[in-house]
């Protein structure tokens, strides 16, 4: 199991020691206040960044609200967010392996069923009534479709390596959870 900095054994949850929001572990007291607060704004950003650019009009994009949203959902929501979540990991009530493991699993899992509901499920109900041509949608593919990564894909990859690399790590490392 991960271990808290400064300590010795074991992430134990107890009173006193913080747990990172989202992970329904500790009362509000116990949170991080800037983790939460930066990791809300990234998925906010996130969020303006995907409904600009799929529902807003182009000239939009070119306004200084526009601008503000692409650079701070573009390039840098995704690694705040994912630098975040691995910085808080030695807080974690519970991060044993097999606890990273099954949430990285339902990450995944996630990540695929809204792939298979939002491209792939689509495109092939589209193709089945005639609504999309066979090459209506470039060089899409229902697997691909199916497949593609998201910020839950990655998220649920990065715990399910984290679960599967940590023991391997030498205690102590500073860049790893110590």
């Amino acid at each position: 199991p991960l271990r808290a900095p400064g300590s010795r054994g074991p992430v134990s949850g107890g009173k006193g020691s913080p747990s990172p929001r989202g992970a329904g572990l500790g009362p509000a007291e116990e949170r991080i206040a800037g983790f939460d607060l930066a990791r809300g704004a990234a998925v906010l950003f996130m969020i303006a960044i995907h409904v600009m650019r799929h529902w807003g009009e182009p000239a939009v994009w070119a306004t200084p609200i526009g601008w503000v949203i692409t650079v701070a959902g573009g390039p840098f929501a995704a690694p705040v967010f994912m630098v975040l979540m691995g910085a808080s990991l030695p807080w974690w009530r519970v991060a044993t392996t097999r606890a990273l493991l099954v949430r990285g699993g339902r990450l995944l899992a996630l990540a695929l069923a809204l792939n298979l509901a939002r491209g792939t499920g689509p495109l092939v109900l589209g193709q089945a009534v005639g609504v999309i041509g066979p090459g209506g949608i470039g060089d899409f593919t229902p697997w691909g479709l199916a497949i593609s990564v998201d910020i839950l894909a990655l998220a649920g990859s990065s715990l399910v390596a984290v679960a599967l690399l940590g023991p391997l790590v030498p205690p102590g490392w500073p860049w790893l959870a110590p």
